[in-house]
């Protein structure tokens, strides 16, 4: 199994082409002319065995980060862990300077548990461009700890405050705001003593409620 960026030459790309108009019910349609753009920028990545295409992704660059634009394996070597293998790959050609991937997926496709597999959170949701019905895509981040840029060393940096993680209960009442035992942590002297975070764990808990207000 090789993984490989193609350009606007490869032998792979019409293959790609193939691919994508097969899945193009999920992953969304793209004229042909689409890809060998992408190809030609270098921004299709293949996964090949011998003389046949397994997959491929479809990424941009978007200042720090990378936007997945498809994601497309051939049914017949799915379960084989490719997915995991072409966003490590991206992630390790990019670590100094790539702080994380992002996505968007349709929310009823339900693929949440794959997609936390892979390491990303949901954190934030919009409309999509489907015009027959109303959909929601799910946008997805997953973190690329290997980044060492400005803002990740200022975060890091050593500090006298208490680092507290908050549960999935405790960010839902502050959201909420009618718990006063929650709404103690808003008081203002405590940001003198303690910088409150949460987990990716919590968000994707949180997106697991099919409420849209919630």
């Amino acid at each position: 199994m090789e993984i490989q960026i193609i350009n606007h030459k490869s032998k792979w790309l019409s293959a790609v082409q193939n691919l994508g108009d097969t899945a193009s019910v999920t992953v969304g349609f793209l004229p042909r002319e689409a890809y060998s753009d992408y190809a030609r920028k270098g921004h299709i990545l293949v996964v090949v065995e011998g003389e046949q295409l397994l997959a491929y992704t479809m990424f941009r660059f978007k200042k720090n980060s990378i936007v997945i634009v498809h994601l497309c394996v051939d049914p017949r070597f799915r379960r084989r862990g490719i997915p995991s293998r072409m966003l490590d790959w991206l992630l390790e050609q990019n670590k100094d300077y790539i702080s994380h991937i992002q996505l968007a997926c349709r929310r009823d496709y339900h693929l949440e548990q794959f997609w936390q597999k892979l390491g990303f959170s949901a954190v934030a949701e919009k409309a999509g461009r489907a015009t027959n019905d109303r959909t929601i895509l799910t946008i997805w981040v997953r973190e690329n700890p290997e980044c060492k840029d400005l803002f990740v060393a200022l975060e890091s940096a050593n500090t006298d405050k208490a680092l507290v993680v908050l549960d999935t209960n405790i960010v839902i009442d502050l959201c909420d705001g009618d718990s006063n035992e929650s709404n103690y942590l808003l008081q203002s002297y405590l940001g003198s003593y303690a910088e409150f975070r949460i987990s990716r764990y919590v968000v994707n808990e949180i997106n697991q409620n099919n409420d849209p207000t919630v």
